[in-house]
Order: C-alpha cells, then structure tokens, then sequence
C-alpha cells in the first residue's frame, strides 16, 4: 500500500463527531481569521458620525467618540449612548402604580400554580429533600452573583441617600469592601466613580446568570426529578430574585439594593425591572425551554447553549467593545418610548463573531459534519443582524428566537 493510500485510508476511519487535523484547524482557524480580518477592516474603515433628526427638520449630531444627548423639537426624541443616564430620578412614583406590582403578582401566581400543579402531579417531590436542596442553590447562586455584582459597582460609583446610584464622586476616597457593604443601602458608596466602568457591565452579568444557573446545576439521575413540574420549580425560584427587588423591598434592605443598583442601567430608568425581567429574563427562559424540549428526540438539547452563550457573553461584550472601540455607530430605536439608543458596528461584530466561537466550541454536539458548517456559517451573521435591528432591550428575544430556529433547521433537515 502507497503512503497516499495509508494516508486515505486513516482519513477515512476518522468518523465524526472525532476530528482530522485538518477539520480542527477549520473549526478554529476560520473564527480567528475572522477576527484578524474584522479587526484590519475595522481599523480602516473613516470614523463616521450620528445624526438625530426631529419632525421639523432639526439635527445634533453625536460624534462617534463622544455621546452627548440630542433632542427632537417636535418629538422630543432623546440619544442616549450605553452608560448615560436618561432622567435624574430615585424611582418616585408609588410602587403600586409601576410594573413592580404587576411583577409580585406575576410570581405570587406562578407560584401558586406550581404548588397545585405539585399536589396534583408530582406530590413526591415534596418529601424529596435532594430536590429541593439543589432548587435552593439556584436563587442562592443568583443573589450571590447579584450582591458581589452590587458591591463592584457600589466601590465605583457614587448612590444617594436612599441608595440609588446617581453618578461620578470624583473627590471622594477610596472606601474598603466592608465600608461598601455597610453603606450600601443610607450613604451609598464613598468610593470614586471610575470612567470606564458602567452599571451596564455587571447587569449583563445577572442578565447571563438568570439563564445559565438553572441549566448548569443539575439534581442527580437518581433523584427522579426529570419534567415540566421539576424544571418550571428551577426556573421560577431563579426569577424570583428578580422580583425580591422591586421598591418596597430594596428600600428597606441594603443588600437588596445593592443587588438592584448592580442592573439599574441609567439609560434604562424609570424602566429597570420591567425591561430587564419583561424584556430579557421572561422571554429567554421560556425560549430556552422550549428549544431543549424541541432539540429533545435528537438527544442535542446542550446545542441551546449556543444561543444562550451568544446572548449573555457575544452580547455582554458587544457593549464595552463598542463602547471603548466603537468608531462607526448607529442608532436603535426603544421598545416603549421616544428614546434612542447608540450601538456600534465594532459591537455588531462582537456578536457576529461569537455565533462562529460558541458554534464551534459545540462542534462535538452535531450529528455530521454538514449540520456543524451550515449552522457555523449561518449563525454569526444572523445573530449580528438580529442585535442590530432589533429595539433596544429586545435583542434578547430576537437572538435566541433566530437562534433556536437556525439549529432546529439544522439538525432537523440536515
């Protein structure tokens, strides 16, 4: 036998999802070309400006390294760029008139549904003690991350009296972590407020946790705590966090506020928990159920972290890159009112390339080859579009809707 015939033969016995040299290199090699070349086209491409215009005609433009706010005669449209606060306000208007009571009631039924539902169907989980041991690590988990995500931010940025975070201290020493935590709620941080840092960044944290916790910690097989019932009990206590700091709540305790502060983006007020929870937390929960259950008869519900891992990590770092190397930027309309929202192209590409990166880090999840390149090539391009189009605070919806159905097409016809 020639060397090309050994070579031909040992190719051929190589059978996915195992992987020739030559197949690794591509599934990472492609993703780093792209960024190198992204990074070149980006580099070259002139800096290019914004333009908000009003009913009658009027214009402001926002440079592309600046972010100042401009306003529509007529319309009152407003330009917020990630960090900028829309309106000076700790949240006056009386709790029961805003989405917070909407929120209480929203939890109060889901809770009580799954407690009936439990009586009915699944009356054995009550007295399964290993159930319920790993359903109370989920909103333990996520109030951990949401306090240290309080702290950091609280060490950086300056809260007023009732503890909301208001803005830049610049002359203020720096507090130790102990004085942070005890102030957290009255005084608000003594620290100085730093300028590359932004309550956008540990939002996108909480924002990634509320999805990836309830997937990653798994009661054991033997437990018998498989189905609708189990799974919705996991998912509901991990929302519940969220609905613990609604105004009467984080007013009264500190840690609550501290956790609240680390999501209060600026831009977002008076709108935090409707958006962050409406909008994003909701929506996504039920998408990712719905796509592990469709994934389910193929045995490739892991491929939904995909999706997941684009929305919360593509996503979360599409806004300091556009923030700190955005040069060509554009503008998002909002999902409620006048408001206008910067996002950058260099942004858009940070999703692009993360649906090629986490594409590929799930290689071993396809059934063949031809599954793995479609959705590899389909899915970055797609993703960007969808962060790019989509209405401010609705990106999450959008992202894992096209995502979901890019990888049901995929391994479904494929």
């Amino acid at each position: 036998m020639s060397v090309e015939e050994s070579l031909s033969s040992a190719a051929h016995e190589v059978v996915w999802p195992k992987l020739t040299t030559l197949q690794f290199y591509e599934i990472w090699g492609i993703p780093t070309g792209l960024f190198v070349l992204s990074v070149v086209v980006f580099y070259c491409w002139p800096q290019r400006g914004l333009h908000l215009k009003s009913d009658e005609g009027e214009s402001k433009k926002l440079s592309a390294a600046g972010g100042q706010k401009g306003y529509g005669t007529a319309k009152q449209v407003e330009l917020l760029e990630a960090g900028q606060q829309a309106e000076a306000t700790n949240y006056p208007t009386p709790w029961t008139q805003t989405f917070d009571l909407i929120l209480l009631c929203f939890m109060g039924g889901v809770f009580a549904v799954l407690t009936l539902a439990t009586f009915l169907y699944r009356p054995d989980l009550w007295t399964n003690l290993v159930f319920w041991k790993h359903q109370a690590l989920k909103p333990l988990i996520m109030i951990g991350v949401s306090i240290l995500m309080g702290l950091i931010c609280s060490y950086f940025i300056k809260s007023d009296e009732k503890g909301y975070i208001v803005g830049i201290n610049p002359d203020a020493g720096r507090p130790t972590w102990r004085e942070v935590f005890k102030e957290g709620r009255g005084k608000g941080c003594m620290g100085r407020e730093k300028p590359w840092f932004k309550v956008n960044y540990t939002r996108k944290v909480q924002h990634f946790c509320a999805y990836l916790i309830p997937l990653v910690v798994k009661v054991p097989e033997s437990c018998n705590c498989t189905g609708t019932i189990p799974t919705a009990w996991g998912q509901a206590l991990t929302i519940m966090c969220f609905a613990l700091m609604i105004k009467p709540f984080r007013e009264a305790l500190g840690c609550i506020m501290l956790q609240f502060n680390s999501m209060d983006r600026p831009e977002d007020r008076p709108h935090t928990l409707k958006w962050i929870v409406g909008g994003n937390v909701l929506p996504g929960t039920f998408l990712i159920l719905f796509f592990r259950w469709l994934y389910a008869p193929t045995g490739q519900q892991d491929l939904a972290f995909i999706f997941v891992f684009v929305t919360g990590l593509g996503d979360g770092l599409a806004e300091p890159v556009g923030v700190y190397t955005g040069r060509h930027k554009y503008k998002v309309r909002s999902c409620t009112d006048t408001r206008q929202y910067v996002r950058s192209f260099e942004g858009s590409m940070c999703v692009w390339l993360s649906g090629h990166i986490f594409t590929s880090m799930m290689w071993y999840k396809f059934a063949n080859p031809t599954q793995f390149w479609v959705c590899f090539w389909v899915m970055g391009p797609v993703m960007a579009i969808a962060e790019a189009t989509s209405p401010h605070t609705m990106d999450t919806p959008a992202i894992m809707i096209l995502g979901g159905l890019i990888i049901y097409a995929c391994i479904t016809f494929l």
